[in-house]
């Protein structure tokens, strides 16, 4: 059975945990009006882009009876699968039966649906509402263990729903690249090097595909507004904090690794020494450069970005920054978007 839609939903739906305040926005979102519509739009476009690299037979489905709201149903040698969704929201959870309608629901749903792969309870309330989150760890203690069920908290459906059209080709490319050679090989470039070290590395690439510089100053690389962003966006801290374990931290090892004091220039000036001789080269005038047959794959991945998906200049840039991350510290335009 191909599981990779099944691990996928289940990824996009794990993948960020929006502000509690944020959680507000669903105190005036109805079921079928607002939710069920926004939710299958949101499945669609994910899959519409994993058919960019896979060819699939699905349909989703929704609103429906049978104890779900969205129903996907995938067919893999001649086979019927079923992934279920029942979205809950604040005027579901105040009915005084609402979770006896609950397990009502994921029964009616296992008995309907013979080879269901998951079933997703869709939790959309104001989570600051003290009697809500009550009723939340009631919902997770009495469904939790319940195969296969799934109990999606509020924050994380609201960064779903959240979730921009760059970041969910990011994901999907990922996935599907933990099996491609190229991508795993620039993983094994990436992966050594900061988010700010990465930035200046896939600014280097872009200039010199793009716009055909075999060399650009430093202070050109500074005054790009895609560099600027992710040294705001990163915490100044001692390059060895961004590979530490985070339960291995300790305040100690904090307060020792953090350093403050260093403006954006002496930062950027620490990054070059750190990726000179690995990726790029310092010539005499002040220029950088980066030999494309060193990041080869980098320079792949890309390209593809730019052919697949049509990212140009600083979005195709922060597509690459998704691609290989979340990386420790380093907040992308679409997270500040996402958990605001």
């Amino acid at each position: 059975m191909e599981l990779a839609i099944k691990n996928i939903i289940y990824d996009l739906l794990q993948l960020r945990r929006a502000k509690t305040e944020a959680t507000g926005v669903f105190a005036s979102l109805k079921h079928n009006t607002n939710l069920c519509p926004k939710f299958q739009y949101k499945l669609e476009s994910a899959f519409e882009a994993f058919e960019k690299y896979r060819r699939i037979t699905y349909d989703i489905q929704g609103p429906r009876d049978q104890g779900s709201d969205v129903l996907v149903r995938q067919v893999f040698d001649d086979q019927a699968y079923f992934i279920c969704f029942q979205i809950k929201s604040e005027d579901d959870l105040r009915d005084k039966s609402w979770l006896k309608t609950i397990k009502a629901q994921w029964v009616d749903s296992q008995n309907s649906y013979q080879s269901l792969l998951d079933y997703y309870i869709l939790v959309c309330c104001d989570s600051r509402d003290s009697v809500t989150k009550k009723k939340i760890r009631l919902l997770e203690s009495e469904l939790s263990r319940a195969n296969p069920v799934h109990i999606i908290e509020p924050e994380y459906v609201l960064s779903f729903l959240r979730l921009s059209l760059m970041q969910t080709d990011a994901i999907i490319k990922a996935k599907i690249g933990s099996e491609d050679i190229v991508y795993r090989n620039g993983l094994s470039i990436v992966s050594d090097f900061t988010p700010t070290e990465n930035a200046i590395l896939f600014h280097l690439i872009y200039q010199r595909i793009y716009k055909g510089l075999d060399s650009i100053d430093e202070k050109a690389i500074l005054d790009s507004e895609f560099i600027r962003y992710v040294y705001a966006n990163t915490p100044n801290f001692d390059r060895d904090w961004f590979f530490e374990d985070e339960d291995d931290i300790d305040e100690d090892f904090r307060q020792d690794h953090t350093t403050r004091e260093l403006d954006t220039r002496d930062r950027f000036s620490f990054d070059l020494e750190e990726l000179k001789d690995l990726c790029i080269r310092m010539s005499t005038d002040q220029g950088c450069n980066v030999n494309l047959r060193e990041v080869q794959p980098l320079a792949v991945l890309m390209m593809d970005g730019n052919e697949r998906y049509g990212y140009t200049s600083d979005e195709l840039l922060f597509y690459m920054m998704d691609l290989f991350g979340p990386y420790k510290g380093y907040t992308s335009p679409q997270d500040n978007a996402m958990l605001s």
